[in-house]
């Protein structure tokens, strides 16, 4: 239920809101794992070997969304 209320949201977000709100939760999440890189957090693991990998593919899934909004609104494309 929360991954729809998330998704509705989305919906009503513009893309420059959209991009804010993606910062803020990787910043997040560079500070949890002490990483300022996907690649730097996460280079002693796979997605697969992890016992709880949520936060790895939150991750990757959060830059590849950034990447395409910044591809839609003609932006360099450096979110990784």
């Amino acid at each position: 239920m929360q991954i729809l209320a998330q998704e509705k949201k989305k919906g009503k977000q513009s893309k420059e809101e959209r991009a804010k709100e993606i910062a803020l939760e990787l910043m997040d999440l560079q500070l949890k794992f002490k990483g300022k890189t996907f690649k730097e957090a996460f280079a002693d693991y796979n997605g697969d070997e992890m016992d709880d990998p949520t936060d790895y593919h939150r991750w990757l899934d959060l830059e590849e969304e950034l990447a395409e909004i910044m591809k839609l609104s003609g932006g360099a494309n450096d979110a990784k």
